[in-house]
């Protein structure tokens, strides 16, 4: 007989707040001070309400007395961009889908078609007008003002003139473990949880895994069940030393990854993340990566610097045609 369906994703909403490392108010950090103390310090953050603060000082989300859950952001960003096809994230196989279409069946929408086990996430419309302007939408502002020094912008024009990926998703999507170099990510709706691994202890996740079968989100449930609750308490110190390091990203939440840092994230809510490169000594820059690898990123950056084994895990997701 086959075995039994397994059930859809669990509702991760109430995954209780808190990060391991360092923690921060954006507007208490400016530029100067970021490159200074985690940048070149390799240091990763969570800056709190950063994508309210973009150097130029537009606001960023949504507009004063708009619903704060998000839904009124995320309404105008389906109306527009809802209905084109979108191509899956880097590193889990899926095919080209509708977002709008896609997403409902996470919301109970009425006609829409029961939900997938392990749910994708998504980073492009298929089209490259449409994700010009998916990318102009989400990102409008620029940069925020925490990680915008000159010395780390990137210059790419295929993301929007603003060196800008996106990644859109329901509850209970996500990204497996991986690296690359240096990231800002920011959330602009929903509720996401992050895990990280220093460079030492760097891998990628096993081929086809999704995050929902991962051993990192087993720790995490696991640490949950400590007196103490989220990933500040209970748990903490050396167990976070010991192993991934967890962070509950909110919504206007920037997360800056340092260089090879592995990382892996889950969504708790659907969500809509803008994030993009930073330049170093160490990285080309975004246009190339995009232009190499338009489905996802960093393809060329590692194949240039890391090993053999990266480049063999990081394959699977640009097969031979």
């Amino acid at each position: 007989r086959p075995p039994p369906p397994r059930p859809p994703p669990p509702a991760l909403a109430t995954e209780a707040g808190g990060c391991d490392f360092d923690d921060e108010a954006a507007a208490a950090l400016d530029a100067d001070a970021f490159l200074r103390r985690y940048a070149r310090a390799g240091r990763p953050v969570a800056l709190r309400g950063a994508l309210a603060s973009p150097p130029g000082g537009t606001e960023v989300r949504t507009a004063a007395g708009a619903r704060a859950d998000g839904s009124e952001e995320r309404d105008e960003f389906l109306e527009l961009f809802g209905d084109v096809l979108w191509q899956p994230q880097l590193l889990l196989r899926g095919n080209a889908t509708r977002l709008r279409r896609y997403l409902d069946r996470f919301r109970g929408t009425a006609g829409a078609r029961k939900p997938p086990r392990r749910p994708l996430a998504f980073n492009r419309p298929v089209d490259p007008d449409a994700a010009h302007a998916a990318f102009a939408h989400a990102s409008r502002g620029g940069w925020p003002r925490a990680v915008a020094h000159p010395k780390l912008q990137s210059d790419s024009r295929l993301a929007g003139g603003a060196g800008i990926d996106l990644f859109i998703g329901p509850n209970g999507s996500g990204l497996p473990l991986h690296h690359h170099g240096a990231v800002w990510n920011g959330l602009r709706w929903g509720r996401k949880l992050w895990a990280l691994l220093p460079p030492a202890r760097a891998s990628f996740a096993p081929a086809k895994q999704h995050p929902l079968d991962s051993e990192w989100l087993q720790a995490w449930r696991r640490r949950r069940g400590h007196a103490g609750g989220g990933p500040g308490g209970g748990a903490g110190g050396a167990a976070a030393e010991e192993g991934p390091r967890f962070c509950v990203q909110e919504a206007g939440d920037v997360l800056y990854v340092p260089p090879h840092w592995a990382h892996a994230t889950l969504n708790l809510e659907e969500g809509l993340s803008v994030g993009g490169f930073l330049q170093d000594d160490l990285a080309l820059s975004l246009h190339m990566q995009l232009a190499a690898a338009p489905r996802g990123i960093g393809s060329l950056q590692n194949a240039a610097l890391l090993h053999e084994e990266w480049y063999r895990s990081v394959a699977r997701a640009f097969p031979v045609a």
